[in-house]
């Protein structure tokens, strides 16, 4: 698989005009090989945007790896929760705004998302009349999953200026930032997804019976910590390794 040195090569070398890709960092590498293997199984190409050496090392034989580390300075280790990672939580953002302002259209995924069958063409249709179309928990949108199109709105938005002029750091979650700053003042034309067929995890977990060979993918949040999330993938027959 193609290894990008840093994210202007990518952009350079990266002919498809939709870029579906996730972040990860090397404490959850597993997590991030499942969702890899989720894609791979159901004919969809998903880039990791590696935070550190060992994830492009780890992904190099299973996925295109972009060694983002290389514009994030410091060396990748982050405890989670602490102000530093708080930050490096962020930088999806940064790569958005990287490929929207190059007229890339992005899907972006959280790493404990399984795919359960091919849904692209569907959120891309969801995508041509609106600029975000995003997951939703019930009353308002989840970061975990949300595709997005580079329009005069979204270009060149998630820039640190914009970010600090708005207290960004004041917000617990990235997500709690996107609800009040965006959602809530419209900056963007946004649709929420049909949970049904995108649902969040407690909706899934409410609804398995009804929805687990219809839904698109299953996003396995509502649950704090990595083993139990892996935990909840393989109750529900979702963990591929």
């Amino acid at each position: 698989m193609v290894v990008y040195k840093n994210i202007s090569t990518f952009i350079k070398e990266y002919k498809n005009e939709v870029v579906m890709f996730c972040v990860a960092n090397n404490g959850i590498n597993e997590m991030t090989l499942n969702l890899v293997k989720s894609c791979t199984r159901n004919n969809e190409e998903i880039i990791v945007f590696a935070l550190d050496k060992e994830v492009s090392k780890y992904f190099e034989k299973h996925c295109p790896v972009v060694e983002y580390f290389a514009e994030m300075g410091g060396n990748g280790k982050y405890n989670y929760g602490s102000d530093e990672f708080r930050i490096i939580a962020w930088h999806r953002y940064f790569i958005i705004n990287e490929l929207l302002k190059n007229e890339k259209k992005i899907i972006y995924l959280d790493t404990d998302i399984v795919i359960n069958k091919k849904f692209s063409e569907n959120v891309l249709n969801e995508l041509k009349n609106c600029e975000c179309a995003i997951q939703t928990n019930g009353k308002n949108c989840c970061t975990g999953f949300f595709a997005m199109k580079p329009t005069k709105n979204t270009k060149n938005y998630f820039i640190m200026d914009n970010l600090k002029k708005n207290n960004y750091l004041s917000f617990l979650t990235d997500q709690d930032y996107f609800n009040v700053e965006i959602y809530d003042k419209k900056k963007f034309d946004i649709k929420l997804l049909d949970i049904t067929k995108y649902p969040n995890g407690k909706y899934f977990y409410d609804n398995t019976n009804k929805i687990k060979d219809s839904c698109y993918l299953i996003h396995f949040n509502n649950v704090v910590g990595y083993q139990p999330k892996v935990d909840k993938m393989k109750k529900y027959d979702k963990w591929a390794i």
